[in-house]
């Protein structure tokens, strides 16, 4: 059998695998997790100890339950997540699994921003949302194959740009490294390869450290190019046609990836707003006294009204809270919005004063130039804004 296709039972497997299923009997699987060929991978992931493979599959019950991940599909992005945190599930491989692409260091100052601003929860739902739809194609490809169960996926993990920067402020890779622990204690034997391209010599100090914190089984299935893409090209193109790869990886498909990545950096480099497609000039523009703040007032008039904001600062942070009748509903943070646009939105849960105020007040001799845009999902709910700049 091809090993492009992952293997069902053996002969050997099936009484192990029955076992198996008596011992989990109370746990309902949908009609593709419940087939032989994906059981099978619990037993498998823990060397057919199978006191460990129940307590792996409960505690992945566990998992999914917090993250509500029954319904994480129909999760509500955080605005331009989908360009903060570029990827392209571009095809399939010759065994019909299919082909993720992450470029890792295009993430690499949107998470710092995420983290530093208490968000790495956000960050980490948005990769088991990410997850979810993987595993959603693997399915959908399972029904429409004849005779064929997708059950495997492939990552290309591009490190182009990858640099000491990356050592000393290690957001990305604790995020994808826990990302990607989570995913082999929750879908096990789901990944059949992970190509690691671009990668410098840096990085190769790195690796044998980031293989202890993966298991055995996993890291096997991990190969390491460094940045001569003929070798790596040569590698992709062996198990998955030009059809299913952009022209940047050896393919001919249109880089899509591309695209996105260049509408990140429109977040923060010429005044661009990402995929708002607002500019600089569209917004208010004001300066912030050293020690001083802007409070914008708004009387919203009925409960679930939405109040979204955008903002970019020059050359310095900001501080930003809401407050609902005097009291903080989104708490105050000190935001780097001199390196990217901060973007968000809140839902009013009832009527009254909402204040929303940036910062300056921790700033004793530094002003600040700020370009914001504030909106009411429905104006009629609200009256005019009242501006006002106090110390």
């Amino acid at each position: 059998m091809s090993t492009l296709i992952y293997p069902p039972p053996t002969e050997e497997e099936k009484p192990i695998l029955l076992e198996f299923r008596n011992r989990i009997s109370d746990i309902i699987l949908d009609e593709i997790e419940s087939l032989d060929i994906h059981l099978i991978k619990w037993p498998r992931a823990r060397n057919y100890d199978l006191d460990r493979t129940e307590r792996m599959i409960r505690r992945s019950l566990e998992w999914r339950k917090s993250y509500d991940y029954e319904n994480i599909l129909s999760w509500e992005l955080p605005l331009n997540y989908d360009i903060y945190f570029p990827y392209q599930i571009s095809g399939y491989d010759n065994g019909g699994s299919p082909v993720i692409i992450v470029p890792v260091c295009e993430w690499d100052v949107y998470v710092r921003k995420e983290l530093m601003e208490g968000r790495k929860e956000l960050v980490h739902r948005f990769l088991v949302n990410l997850t979810a739809k993987v595993m959603q194609d693997v399915k959908t490809r399972s029904n429409v194959l004849d005779n064929r169960i997708i059950s495997q996926c492939v990552i290309i993990f591009d490190l182009f740009g990858f640099n000491i920067r990356h050592l000393t402020s290690v957001s990305v890779p604790e995020v994808l490294l826990e990302s990607f622990r989570n995913f082999e204690r929750n879908f096990p034997e789901t990944l059949r390869v992970a190509y690691v391209i671009n990668a410098p010599s840096l990085f190769a100090l790195l690796f044998p450290i980031v293989k202890k914190m993966l298991s055995a089984k996993t890291t096997s299935k991990v190969q390491l190019y460094d940045g001569n893409s003929s070798k790596w090209k040569k590698a992709l193109l062996c198990e998955i046609s030009e059809s299913n790869l952009p022209i940047k990886y050896g393919g001919t498909l249109p880089d899509l990836l591309q695209k996105k990545i260049e509408a990140a950096k429109l977040v923060s480099e010429n005044g661009g707003l990402g995929m708002s497609g607002i500019s600089i000039d569209a917004l208010n523009t004001v300066t912030i006294g050293a020690g001083s703040k802007l409070n914008l007032d708004y009387d919203i008039k009925d409960s679930n009204i939405k109040i979204s904001w955008i903002f970019k600062s020059d050359a310095h942070d900001i501080g930003f809270l809401i407050n609902h009748n005097k009291k903080e509903v989104v708490p105050k943070r000190r935001i780097n919005s001199q390196d990217i646009v901060n973007e968000g939105s809140y839902i009013c849960p009832g009527i009254g004063k909402y204040t929303v105020t940036f910062d300056n007040t921790y700033s004793l001799f530094r002003a600040k130039t700020l370009h914001y845009l504030i909106t009411i999902e429905d104006s009629k709910y609200a009256n005019e804004i009242i501006e006002k700049s106090s110390k």
